[in-house]
């Protein structure tokens, strides 16, 4: 007769293997001498590869509340940023305005809604978006 232990181990997949991995990475940095910018990187790379996306920004606030872009994935990604924060229109800056999440699976249908970003991010390729206070 087989016993189950009381506290069986968990059985490791490549996406819990990518997380630790990525949590090991930005750990390491806080303990010695670290670029901003080369751990916002690192980190928005990490999330392409583990929510199986196929590209990331990150744009953040500054101390007078105005956007930045301060990462991305790709020069796509990051010339549909600029457009974004110069329209003032696409999910960034209104998950920025709201404090929620928002989610676009076709950007076509957005077109009434971000008119100029929706026409960018076909012009760049991108069908959906989806953007994170």
């Amino acid at each position: 007769m087989n016993r189950v232990p009381a506290d069986p181990v968990p059985v490791s997949n490549g996406r819990d293997d990518g997380l630790l991995g990525a949590l090991v990475r930005l750990t390491a940095t806080l303990v010695r001498d670290f670029d901003l910018l080369d751990v916002l990187d690192e980190l928005i790379r990490d999330c392409v590869v583990l929510l199986e996306i196929d590209a990331a920004g990150l744009v953040l606030a500054d101390q007078r509340g105005g956007l930045e872009v301060m990462s991305s994935t790709s020069e796509a990604a990051h010339q549909l940023a600029l457009v974004e924060l110069r329209s003032g229109q696409g999910p960034c800056t209104e998950s920025f305005r709201t404090a929620r999440q928002v989610h676009a699976a076709d950007l076509a249908d957005g077109v009434g809604r971000w008119p100029r970003f929706a026409a960018a991010a076909e012009q760049y390729g991108f069908r959906g978006a989806h953007a994170l206070p």
